[in-house]
């Protein structure tokens, strides 16, 4: 004799696992192959669609925002200064946030889309100066450091490294600088095509005014 198990048809997941049996079942018997195939790929693509979505988007629209580099030449030179961050590692990141802030910045002055661009632009300049005058600092720091232990070991060392941070952060300047200046002329043709009272044509010069409320700390100001 079969013994028959009991059935709790108060459990939902049991009575959810039988209807699915019997659904594959039904689908077995009166549908192809290539028909369950598609049902399956329907399914599996609407569950997982919103995740993928998401990781597409990402992956296409946070690039920009995320990037550091620009171009080859800034790359390299970040990598360099990356390589004396431990001179100073929170004047450090507090300049790599900085940077960062530029770059997406930079990103979104090229979007088209943007209409009032003045402030961006402004924006940019500042976070690019600032920026720079921290990686500047951390050549003086090496500077004021090696004098100090030049007087207590009575010897003048060799001031490589704050020599090579300082050329670096004026060549980062200088890609920064580029930059900037090739956006302002091609936002100046576009307020030129049509101007109008929410921007003004941008006058970008080097080296900028002195601005008076900079410390003796900035360099490129």
């Amino acid at each position: 004799m079969i013994n028959i198990p009991d059935i709790n048809l108060k459990d939902e997941r049991l009575i959810i696992i039988i209807c699915v049996i019997f659904f594959i079942i039904y689908l077995c018997n009166h549908l192809s192959i290539n028909i369950i195939l598609g049902i399956i790929f329907i399914i599996i693509f609407f569950t997982y669609y919103k995740g993928a979505y998401k990781n597409i988007k990402k992956s296409l629209f946070s690039k920009k925002e995320d990037d550091l580099y620009y171009n080859n030449n800034i790359q390299k030179i970040l990598n360099e200064l990356d390589e004396y961050k431990e001179i100073s590692p929170y004047k450090y990141k507090e300049a790599i946030k900085l940077w960062k802030a530029f770059m997406n910045t930079i990103h979104k002055l090229e979007d088209n889309r943007l209409y009032n661009y003045n402030q961006y632009f402004e924006n940019a300049q500042y976070y690019l100066r600032n920026a720079i005058n921290i990686f500047m600092s951390f050549g003086i720091e090496e500077k004021t450091t090696k004098y100090i232990d030049s007087i207590e070991f009575q010897s003048i060392e060799e001031e490589e490294i704050s020599k090579k941070v300082t050329q670096l952060s004026k060549d980062l300047y200088q890609e920064g600088h580029n930059i900037l200046y090739n956006l302002s002329l091609r936002l100046n043709e576009k307020w030129n095509d049509n101007p109008n009272i929410h921007n003004k044509e941008i006058i970008f010069n080097y080296p900028h005014p002195r601005d008076k409320m900079a410390t003796s700390y900035d360099f490129f100001i």
